[in-house]
């Protein structure tokens, strides 16, 4: 009986880090680099961001913010970006955010809706 839950718990947990790594390495969505600004004081970038995660969900566009001095980091499983998220909006057709920086600290965002 002890060897049976030996094995058994062995596969579980061989499994779990399988099931692991492979939504690490191949997420379920994807992040597009469309645009990407520096602040004009250099201390802030601001990037627009097109996420796709398959059929049924719409794409969407989105912007973060981040220290300059930072990068972009990638959530483990599911490949998306929401460090510094500031503004989502579902994708309706290209080009449908816009972004410009009106100073330092000042960060305009142009949507049709």
């Amino acid at each position: 009986m002890r060897k049976l839950l030996i094995t058994g718990t062995g596969i579980f947990v061989t499994f779990g880090v399988v099931a692991s790594l492979f939504l690490h390495f191949n997420p379920l969505c994807g992040e597009e680099v469309m645009s990407e600004e520096t602040s004009p004081d250099g201390r802030y970038v601001a990037v627009l961001m097109q996420r796709g995660c398959g059929a049924p969900t719409p794409d969407v566009d989105h912007i973060n913010l981040r220290s300059a001095s930072e990068k972009l980091r990638h959530d483990f499983f599911d490949g998306t970006i929401t460090q510094g998220e500031v503004f989502t909006l579902r994708r309706k057709h290209e080009g449908s955010v816009r972004f410009d920086w009106l100073g330092p600290r000042q960060l305009e965002i142009i949507y049709p809706d």
